[in-house]
């Protein structure tokens, strides 16, 4: 009996402890994430996937508050820098939540890539910000356009990621 009392306390002591480490995990990483995506919120972040590649360390966390779903990944790229620009890359930030109407979903780096809404009832989207990247980046979206449409958007990315509005043209072939 006593043994089975250890082992409980051993198998709680460890749950404790790992989930305090991706606690504190996101924690060590956040200012600097914060710094280079202001809209980052401090939370109960769950640490989804870990692991080093190429000397870089990878890391993807997940939270859920009230409502709202965030989705962080981002990379360690150079550890021993104490600037955040060098130190970390931002791949991806996802918000998505919803109202009586609609869900609206922000991906983001640095920058907003897209922000859209979606109606519950008919599915439609309505762009704010980011069509064509969606539209040129999203695979089951991609293959509605000809190759020198990718093309092109590949050589005007910059420009076209800023372009707000939903009623775009399509793009043109070079």
């Amino acid at each position: 009996m006593k043994g089975v009392i250890i082992i409980v306390i051993l198998i709680f002591t460890f749950l404790f402890n790992s989930e305090n480490f991706k606690q504190e995990s996101f924690r060590n990483h956040y200012e600097c994430l914060k710094i280079l995506n202001p809209q980052i919120p401090m939370g109960n972040w769950r640490l989804e996937q870990h692991y080093n590649s190429f000397e870089k360390e990878y890391y993807s966390f997940y939270m859920d508050k009230i409502d709202t779903f965030y989705n962080i990944s981002f990379y360690v790229k150079d550890s021993e820098s104490v600037l955040c620009e060098k130190k970390y890359m931002i791949l991806e930030y996802q918000k998505k939540y919803s109202d009586l109407n609609n869900n609206y979903y922000l991906l983001m780096d640095y920058d907003t890539l897209y922000f859209y809404q979606q109606s519950k009832k008919s599915n439609q989207k309505k762009f704010y910000r980011g069509k064509y990247y969606y539209l040129y980046s999203t695979p089951e979206e991609m293959r509605n356009y000809k190759k020198c449409q990718h093309e092109y958007f590949q050589e005007h990315l910059d420009s076209l990621v800023k372009i707000r509005g939903d009623n775009l043209p399509e793009l043109p072939c070079n």
